[in-house]
């Protein structure tokens, strides 16, 4: 593809048009070429403060209001819930007026994938695949609230 050159100056087997190409999107601008972004609706979770491709899982960790994240599935066209701030007794401080930055992170030897994010001034760690294991996630879930419930006791003892 040659864009470079005037119409008529075009030299043969070069185009100067690509179907779906832009020059840039919204995470590279200014060099080179990109696939134009979809507008096709393939899935409803509610208002989203924040998304983020993970490349080594073909998906996007979606970040909801009130205070949930989710998982779409490039693969598949699924939406996976992973969890939400109420199942842990926490705010995660989700709102409409500030956009969720997330990093991502694999830990070795296990293939373990973080997420970590900072919403309202407060930063937060999360590991996404013990979330997805409803195992896992439950045992997480239950070790919070005991450490809470036995913070509530010795607080009324003394």
């Amino acid at each position: 593809m040659n864009q470079d050159a005037l119409p008529y100056l075009q030299p043969k087997g070069t185009y100067r048009h690509a179907i779906n190409m832009v020059k840039g999107d919204r995470y590279h601008l200014g060099y080179g070429l990109s696939t134009e972004e979809s507008d096709k609706k393939v899935a409803e979770v509610g208002e989203v403060v924040g998304a983020y491709y993970v490349e080594s899982i073909d998906s996007t960790v979606l970040f909801v209001l009130p205070g949930s994240i989710y998982l779409f599935k490039h693969s598949t066209e699924e939406v996976e819930f992973i969890a939400s701030d109420s199942e842990f007794g926490c705010n995660w401080n989700f709102n409409e007026c500030e956009y969720i930055s997330a990093t991502f992170k694999t830990i070795q030897p296990c293939n373990e994938l973080n997420v970590y994010f900072s919403s309202g001034c407060e930063f937060f760690a999360i590991n996404l695949t013990e979330l997805q294991n409803p195992v896992r996630k439950q045992n997480l879930i239950d070790t919070i609230k005991n450490k809470s419930s036995s913070r509530n006791k010795q607080l009324n003892i003394n």
